[in-house]
Order: C-alpha cells, then structure tokens, then sequence
C-alpha cells in the first residue's frame, strides 16, 4: 500500500490499521507508469501480504497482467513471496520484482549486498531468474518512503505494457 501510496501521490497506509494492508483494494492511477507512449493510467490491486489472506491473493492474481510482487529489502524472500510467485505463473502473468525499503538497510554497499541477497532467495526458493542473472523477470531497488527508484519502477512498468502489448 504504502509502494501504491508512493506511485498515485496518496496515503492510504496511513488509514489501515498498523500501516498494514488489511483488505483488498483497487486503485486506478493516472501517470504511475512512466515511459510516454499510450500508457495513461494502469489499475493496480493491492493485496495484503498477511499469510492469512492467501486465498484473496490468489483471486486477485489472475485478475492481472503484471504481477509486482514486493520484497522488503530488510526482510527478503518471505512465504508469501515464494506464494505470490507461484500465483503469478498459475495466472501467467508477467512478473516484476519490486525490492523496497532499501533506504532501510544502510549505504549504498549494504543495499547493493540487500539487493543481491533478495535476488539469491528468489532464485533458491521461487526458481526466478531476474534479468540480472540472465532472466527475464525485471526486478528494481526502490524505497516508497523517499521515493528512489520510483521512475524506475514506472519504466519497467511501461517497458513490460508495451511488450506485453496490454491496452484497454
């Protein structure tokens, strides 16, 4: 919510209780995904990452086009990562790997060593090869808190519109 919040200048997280996703949402939002071309706005389903919601993260996947699945660079690849992937590749849809809170875990060594890490565990525990290590699953390093990697993120997105050839 908070990486949705960053994206759409909003602060939903700041309603849910704990800061924590507790249901889930939809949200439309106009200018999220940079890169030009005939992207305007792109709708994104918010999800909570609680193990308790696995069935709505299922439903909601197949609902999807590109799944951004989010790993905190603080915490690495969790169960709910390794589920949201499987997700995902049941709904054939195209996975983008959003690391957040990189802003959380120090200089630029240590985020680079964070960012790393996160890439191990997802190729170990969810068989995903980013494009870093010769893959075709995009993966950027972003903090929704200060803003870095954002634009990014937006481009990856549009990048991944386009190829994908989505439209309304």
């Amino acid at each position: 919510t908070t990486l949705l919040d960053a994206l759409r200048g909003a602060r939903t997280a700041e309603a849910e209780a704990g800061g924590i996703t507790q249901r889930l949402s939809a949200f439309v939002a106009r200018d999220a995904v940079g890169g030009g071309g005939d992207v305007a706005a792109a709708t994104f389903l918010d999800t909570p990452g609680h193990a308790a919601f696995s069935k709505m993260r299922e439903t909601s996947t197949r609902a999807v086009d590109i799944a951004v699945v989010v790993v905190a660079a603080d915490d690495g690849v969790m169960p709910q990562t390794v589920e949201a992937v499987d997700h995902a590749r049941a709904a054939r849809a195209q996975i983008v790997v959003a690391v957040t809170k990189v802003d959380a875990v120090g200089g630029d060594a240590a985020r680079a060593e964070a960012v790393a890490r996160v890439r191990g565990e997802l190729r170990e525990r969810c068989g995903v090869a980013t494009e870093a290590d010769g893959g075709d699953v995009p993966l950027v390093a972003l903090s929704a808190r200060t803003g870095e990697g954002l634009g990014d993120l937006r481009e990856t997105l549009a990048l991944q519109s386009e190829v994908l050839d989505l439209r309304a």
